[in-house]
């Protein structure tokens, strides 16, 4: 399980499977080899002024470059929901990666 910070940073628990647990392991790895600064608390390292990649202005930004009829169907919310429900389908089926 991992926490993030959620609305009005309130922790919100993420569980994640063993699989998932080696992606990341292997994350923080590679950011050590590239000397990263360790205090940097985004586990996506990015050279902007924050540290950290604004993902809303990235999904704005990739909507828009993409020319979908409705942009404003693509951002954070909405996606988070959809991305819920597509899981609950793979979940339900036998996906190689996810076993």
């Amino acid at each position: 399980m991992v926490q993030v910070p959620g609305k009005r940073t309130r922790p919100v628990p993420i569980l994640i499977m063993p699989v998932v647990r080696e992606a990341m392991d292997v994350i923080v790895d590679v950011r050590r080899q590239h000397n990263i600064n360790s205090a940097n608390p985004c586990f996506f390292h990015s050279d902007t002024a924050g540290g950290y990649i604004d993902h809303c202005r990235v999904l704005r930004e990739l909507s828009r470059d993409a020319r979908v009829k409705r942009p404003e169907l693509i951002r954070s919310t909405k996606l988070r929901k959809y991305m819920a429900t597509v899981m609950q389908v793979f979940g339900r089926l036998s996906v190689p990666f996810l076993s």
